[in-house]
């Protein structure tokens, strides 16, 4: 009976294990997928925000060739602006690190989170 008790253990251990590995292959062919997924639909937004920013600097050109200097100043300098804000935006959300900044990196394993700080300068390296 003991040995019996000590095989079905055993067994239990070996189907455990094996449930968490397909669990764990699951998630990653999933969020394997989504990170496809995303990249996709941030292709297509950003060549309709690019054309939309060169639409409204084209028109900004032609109001200062047709002589409507200040609405096409003020045109141009607002397509600009929208266009860098977006940009510094996508840079910061696809992962660059900036000087001085921190950000959060995620291993394979979820407990081994660690913080990295970027410093250009080696000389304005501090230890934590």
């Amino acid at each position: 009976m003991a040995k019996l008790h000590v095989r079905h253990a055993k067994e239990r251990e070996k189907i455990q294990l094996s449930a968490e590995k397909e669990k764990a292959r699951v998630v990653e062919k999933t969020q394997k997928q989504i990170r496809k997924e995303e990249r996709r639909v941030s292709r297509k937004a950003n060549l309709k925000v690019g054309l939309a920013f060169s639409g409204a600097a084209v028109l900004g050109d032609v109001m200062l060739i047709t002589e409507l200097f200040t609405l096409g100043l003020l045109t141009l300098s607002t397509s600009i602006g929208g266009l860098s804000g977006y940009l510094l935006r996508v840079g910061q959300t696809s992962g660059l690190a900036l000087p001085g900044k921190r950000r959060v990196v995620q291993t394979k394993s979820e407990q081994n989170t660690r913080i990295i700080e970027h410093h250009p300068d080696p000389q304005e390296h501090r230890s934590e």
